[in-house]
């Protein structure tokens, strides 16, 4: 994209030019504005109409410009708070609404399996979007998976189901588990995970807390789940 006024290139997250210091949102608003009255004048609209059809633009625009420049921003969700609203993970083509009152972690970057991690926390229960490499999903898959996710631990597949996650058909496993006697309570928890592919991507859902929460603490991730979508 190039800034209007100076014909740099920009990033339009950033809501300014570096070169000129045009507001970016202001710029593409004045033009496509004038261009829009430009068309009524040749048209022969009436002044009142042009001025109402073109404020009423003016808004939309406005705010298709400030979706696309939240979009750019939000390339990865800002870690250390409680997110609220949809979130969009551009950088790998999906969506969600984030669980309200849970905070975002740092995004880490994944090694073997996965390419990237996004974890949420909310007291002892964790909900994580693992990216992965190229793989066949299926419930003996996840399940291997999702044991990676805890070395050392005893973990158990209480159950498999088939879901719809995004539109597309995917695993889903119930689980449950016991820490070693050397790793920092709680030992105990129960948890769930969802895997779904789309292209050459798989991406792992999985949340685990302690079993007294899990009903409660579940919900949330139930409707994480049910927000998931493909961009």
């Amino acid at each position: 994209m190039l800034c209007p006024k100076c014909r740099m290139e920009v990033d339009f997250s950033r809501g300014d030019c570096r070169g000129c210091g045009t507001d970016l949102l202001a710029a593409f608003e004045e033009r496509a504005l004038a261009s829009e009255l430009r068309e009524e004048e040749a048209a022969g609209a009436g002044p009142a109409p042009a001025v109402r059809r073109s404020g009423l633009r003016r808004v939309a625009l406005r705010a298709a410009l400030a979706a696309a420049a939240l979009a750019a921003a939000l390339a990865w969700v800002s870690p250390g708070r409680a997110p609220s609203g949809s979130q969009a993970m551009t950088a790998h083509g999906f969506a969600f609404d984030p669980p309200l009152g849970w905070t975002v972690q740092e995004p880490e970057a994944g090694g073997g399996l996965w390419t990237e991690v996004l974890r949420f926390s909310q007291g002892s229960a964790t909900l994580q979007v693992l990216v992965g490499a190229p793989r066949e999903p299926s419930a003996l898959a996840l399940a291997a998976w999702v044991r990676e996710l805890y070395p050392g631990v005893d973990l158990s597949v209480e159950r498999t189901q088939a879901l719809r996650v995004a539109g597309r058909e995917a695993w889903g496993i119930l689980l449950s588990g016991r820490r070693g006697a050397r790793r920092a309570p709680p030992a105990a928890f129960r948890g769930q995970a969802a895997v779904v592919s789309r292209g050459r991507r798989t991406y792992v859902i999985q949340f685990s807390c302690e079993p007294a929460a899990f009903v409660r603490q579940g919900a949330d991730f139930e409707r994480f789940l049910r927000s998931f979508e493909f961009l």
